[in-house]
């Protein structure tokens, strides 16, 4: 299957959006937390792909002070706790 350059707009502009919901939703964390600690439950696909490859990037959003961590969960999961104890869940 090849994608058309139009497919290829759509799907960097998804990817665009999707990290900025992420940066503002970090940023949000960070901001009203008192603990200094941001978590991030995802995936083992999405941890290893995405967060992991702009992990610097999401440090200096949230700043070097806030101490992050990624919980990650199988792939095939499908209920996931209804109250996570992370700060961002990515489903």
């Amino acid at each position: 299957m090849q994608l058309t350059e139009g497919q290829h707009r759509q799907i960097r502009a998804g990817v665009r959006a999707g990290f900025a919901a992420i940066h503002r939703a970090a940023t949000e964390v960070s901001e009203t937390s008192n603990a200094n600690q941001l978590i991030i439950a995802c995936s083992h696909r999405a941890s290893q792909t995405p967060i992991m490859l702009r992990y610097g990037a999401l440090q200096w959003a949230v700043g070097e002070d806030v101490r992050m961590r990624i919980l990650t969960y199988h792939n095939y999961v499908q209920n996931l706790p209804a109250d996570p104890i992370a700060d961002i869940l990515l489903t």
